[in-house]
């Protein structure tokens, strides 16, 4: 994630985003509706807000994620 992004936006569609360096603390994360998955850089400590995901992949690092929207029917695994 580029050091200046500040949040991704996603659209009613289903929006899969896999994430080439880590989430920051400043960037938020929400793909609006739809069957959305985010794939948080392996090996990395991902620390971010994530709203509206369907499914949610961290890696090895130490993962600090919190959720922007309430989690219904979520696939969620930070191991």
């Amino acid at each position: 994630m580029p050091a200046n992004t500040e949040a991704v936006t996603g659209c009613s569609g289903n929006d899969n985003v896999t994430l080439a360096t880590a989430l920051r603390n400043a960037t938020a994360v929400d793909l609006g509706t739809g069957q959305s998955t985010v794939t948080l850089l392996a090996g990395a400590a991902n620390t971010g807000t994530v709203g509206n995901v369907s499914t949610l992949i961290g890696g090895s690092g130490d993962d600090t994620i919190s959720l922007g929207t309430a989690a219904n029917n979520a696939s969620i695994d930070l191991a």
